[in-house]
C-alpha cells in the first residue's frame, strides 16, 4: 500500500463542509448567493470513512483538518482526531464554534 503514497507527506481532510460564518471574501458564499442552483449540499462526513482513510494512510503522512468546512461543527471531531495520532498538525478553525 505504501507505494501508493511515494511522495506524498500531507492531506487535507474535511470531515465537514458545513460553516456557522458568512465571511465576505468566501468564494463557496458567492456561489451560494447568485447561484443557488449550483450551491452545495453541506455536510458531515461519514466517521466509517473516516475510519477507513485513517487505516489506510501510512504513519508519518501529515494530516491537516481543514478545506471549506469548519472542523469544529462535525458532531464526532474527538473521535476523528484520535483515528489520526500524531499525523495532525494543522486544525483550520473560525474559532466560533
Amino acid at each position: 500500500m505504501s507505494s501508493c503514497f511515494n511522495g506524498l507527506y500531507c492531506i487535507n481532510l474535511e470531515l465537514t463542509s458545513r460553516c456557522n460564518k458568512n465571511c465576505w471574501m468566501c468564494g463557496r458564499r458567492k456561489i451560494d448567493r447568485e447561484y443557488p442552483e449550483i450551491a452545495m449540499n453541506y455536510g458531515d462526513m461519514d466517521l466509517e470513512l473516516v475510519k477507513k482513510i485513517a487505516k489506510q494512510l501510512p504513519e508519518g503522512i501529515v494530516v491537516q483538518f481543514h478545506n471549506n468546512g469548519e472542523p469544529l461543527l462535525y458532531p464526532r471531531f474527538g473521535e476523528a482526531i484520535r483515528l489520526f495520532k500524531d499525523q495532525i498538525k494543522c486544525v483550520d478553525t473560525n474559532a466560533k464554534s
